[in-house]
């Protein structure tokens, strides 16, 4: 009885953490929905429960607190946080982009498809590599956007104007929103950022990735998410399709 009172208490933990998750998700779709003109504070929210996600999983198995309760509370969250909040905030894009009044609506593909996703990574084994693009990254790809247009890089003003005008654009956010949907559900094999070892040559593309990330963060601030997230994708499709 006194073992299982202990183990209860150690999984109350990595859980209460994924409920500030789900709060942060909750906090984003209502600022997105009352106040429409500053989506950059409801994608600070998802940057917030992206950090509470990796901690929840990282308690867990610290503290050796893995439960399939967990598991499936931990997708639930996430199909709030990074489904949902991230729709209403790539609606919001859209309409600023758009005169047309329908195709904001394009964005609900976003909740869907991640909702498939999540329960596909449910059911499979993904340790080593991704089969799909994961949520959280879609997630922080749409999320990054409002914040770069409020906090531009310290780089040309010209070169600053082309970026936002880029990935602000009516089109652009489109064609990004039904690719990245396809790409959660597709069968593609993503690269994982985890490190079982530190050795060069089992870890060649990730160094690379992350040292790109490194100097583009350096330069583009906040839009070194979203254009470090296409790499990251691209990257992905040549070892995927070089392995085939």
């Amino acid at each position: 009885m006194q073992t299982n009172e202990k183990f209860n208490k150690k999984i109350f933990i990595p859980n209460a953490i994924t409920s500030l998750n789900l709060i942060c998700g909750a906090f984003s779709i209502l600022i997105s929905l009352k106040y429409p003109d500053k989506l950059y504070l409801a994608a600070l929210f998802i940057f917030v429960a992206s950090i509470l996600d990796f901690l929840d999983g990282f308690v867990a198995r610290m503290l050796k607190a893995q439960s399939e309760f967990g598991k499936q509370y931990d997708s639930l969250s996430d199909v709030i946080s990074f489904g949902l909040a991230p729709t209403f905030i790539m609606f919001g894009l859209i309409e600023k982009a758009t005169e047309n009044q329908y195709l904001p609506f394009i964005s609900f593909t976003i909740v869907v498809f991640s909702a498939i996703r999540l329960a596909i990574f449910n059911i499979t084994n993904q340790k080593d590599s991704f089969m799909g693009l994961p949520t959280p990254a879609f997630a922080l790809f749409v999320a990054s956007i409002p914040l770069a247009v409020i906090y531009p890089a310290k780089i040309s003003h010209i070169i600053n104007i082309y970026i936002e005008n880029v990935f602000t654009n009516n089109l652009f956010l489109i064609l990004a929103t039904i690719f990245f949907s396809f790409l959660l559900v597709s069968k593609i094999q993503m690269f994982s950022l985890k490190f079982s070892n530190l050795k060069l040559k089992e870890n060649k593309i990730r160094f690379i990735f992350i040292f790109i990330t490194f100097v583009l963060g350096v330069f583009l601030w906040w839009f070194a998410i979203p254009v470090a997230i296409i790499l990251y994708v691209f990257i992905s499709l040549i070892t995927h399709f070089k392995k085939k």
